[in-house]
């Protein structure tokens, strides 16, 4: 970490193990590690899931989330290092998990 603060593009990692080592190393060192999972702290996200906690609409029932995977207007094949549920779906994830109220 070069005795910096991180903010982490998402993924962090490809992988558990290389997230725990990098997030140790933080700690070790005293410093701050975030992912940056821009769509949680979107003031939409933080409303719709006050609406949802106050009960104004009802329980949340059921989540559809839909990831644009498939190939660019350049023909480009996306996530093909990572995989779509990595190199996507964190972010879909990440509302999900913050619409549940974690």
């Amino acid at each position: 970490l070069a005795g910096k603060h991180v903010l982490s593009e998402t993924p962090l990692s490809n992988n558990a193990r290389e997230a725990m080592l990098v997030q140790r190393a933080a700690e070790d060192s005293g410093r701050v590690l975030l992912e940056g999972t821009h769509p949680t702290c979107h003031p939409v996200t933080a409303r719709v899931r006050e609406i949802l906690m106050e009960g104004k609409i009802g329980g949340l029932e059921r989540i559809d989330l839909t990831l644009p995977v498939g190939h660019s207007l350049h023909g480009k094949t996306i996530c093909t290092k990572t995989g779509a549920l990595l190199g996507l779906g964190v972010h879909g994830v990440a509302i999900v998990r913050a619409l549940m109220g974690d």
